[in-house]
């Protein structure tokens, strides 16, 4: 009983193989995602080693809205704002500022204008300068991904020498500079 070959359907099996293909770059976009600085970007921008060092020791509640900060115990509860992609209204950013004047921890990184606007509606008066630190003596492969070599010591740097920055920018302490520049 030997494979006759001219008994193949050769569409059909060109179009399962189609098929195939198709489904898997279907499951490649959905399990992936281009967000800058999001959880799944697999892209280098320390978001999916830092998940993980997480999900090591703690709980991970990964929230898109800010419900999430209205907790039972936010003296042990970190937040992460990465680069906001709108502006918060003033309900969300009451809610993050009640977050933390109950305790809680909000680590704030990102890379575009939003940032500033959560800032001041939290009464901070830093701002992020917005323009590229560059550095052509110490970086890592290019003068735009700078290398900061003072790292203050701290449990939490620990073995740590030098950071890397990725679209790393001025933090201006004063609120008045940052509106100067706005």
């Amino acid at each position: 009983s030997r494979m006759d070959w001219s008994d193949i359907n050769y569409p059909r099996v060109v179009l399962i193989i189609l098929l195939v293909g198709l489904n898997i770059g279907l499951i490649g976009a959905v399990t992936t995602s281009s967000a800058p600085y999001g959880p799944f970007n697999g892209e280098w921008d320390g978001t999916s080693e830092l998940r993980q060092a997480i999900s090591d020791d703690a709980t991970v509640n990964l929230a898109h809205q800010t419900e999430a900060y209205e907790t039972d115990s936010p003296e042990e509860t970190v937040a992460f704002v990465i680069a906001p992609q709108q502006e918060y209204t003033p309900a969300e950013t009451a809610r993050i500022r009640q977050f933390v004047s109950q305790g809680g921890t909000l680590v704030v990184a990102a890379d575009n204008n939003q940032t500033n606007q959560l800032l001041a509606g939290l009464s901070v008066t830093s701002r992020l300068d917005g323009r590229l630190v560059r550095d052509e003596r110490e970086n890592y492969q290019n003068a735009s991904l700078p290398v900061a070599t003072n790292v203050s010591p701290h449990p939490l740097t620990e073995g740590v020498e030098s950071v890397t920055l990725n679209y790393g920018t001025v933090i201006n302490t004063s609120a008045t500079a940052s509106a100067e520049r706005s």
